[in-house]
């Protein structure tokens, strides 16, 4: 004694293929040996479903079979061929990050102090020099991050201007230098072996 019932995914509900019921499924208080009443597993229908053609796939849908279409694979894009452009490109973009990293990065004296040289430190170094020179200070007064008050005088903080100028134009030069050298790459393997990590001010 046995029944066929047809099992669908808890949560998808894609059909999966039948389950062969037998007596130690039966129902022990509504079953006789006249009318057997099986216990139907959850997830499961009494009812067959159809045979979709091969493009459709059955699922259940409140308590019937239904068809849906089956969903396509999803196609890999192609991966690009590189090209000699394409690199020199790309290239390009990787010195101009570079630059503007090495040229934001600071700057350490010859005496060892470490200057910033973000944007807003450089326009802020200029202004002081400019200021003092106008106004013909012998010193500027400044206060650092941990609230100490202090003064440099003038001349030191034209060196430091001076050193912040220099420094920044030594970016700008090693910048133009790489796309120069990346102009004139003959060849795509050339151009994947450049490497623009080198050539920066600051490094040995």
């Amino acid at each position: 004694m046995s029944k066929t019932v047809y099992s669908f995914d808890a949560h998808t509900r894609i059909y999966l293929g039948p389950v062969e019921l037998d007596e130690g499924d039966l129902s022990p208080l509504e079953s006789t040996e006249e009318t057997p009443v099986y216990l139907i597993p959850g997830n499961c229908l009494e009812l067959a479903p159809p045979e979709p053609p091969a493009d459709m796939r059955v699922v259940e849908l409140n308590g019937e079979w239904a068809m849906e279409p089956i969903p396509l694979d999803p196609v890999e894009p192609p991966v690009p061929t590189p090209t000699l452009a394409g690199v020199q490109a790309a290239l390009r973009d990787a010195a101009t990050a570079k630059r503007w990293e090495v040229e934001t990065g600071g700057l350490t004296l010859p005496n060892g102090s470490r200057v910033l040289t973000r944007i807003e430190d450089q326009n802020r170094i200029s202004n002081a020099v400019t200021n003092a020179l106008r106004l013909g200070l012998a010193g500027v007064s400044f206060k650092s991050a941990d609230g100490e008050f202090f003064t440099t005088p003038i001349a030191d903080l034209v060196a430091i201007a001076d050193a912040v100028g220099l420094h920044v134009q030594a970016c700008f030069n090693a910048e133009r230098a790489h796309y120069e050298a990346i102009a004139a790459l003959a060849t795509l393997a050339d151009a994947q072996a450049y490497d623009v990590a080198t050539g920066w001010p600051g490094q040995a």
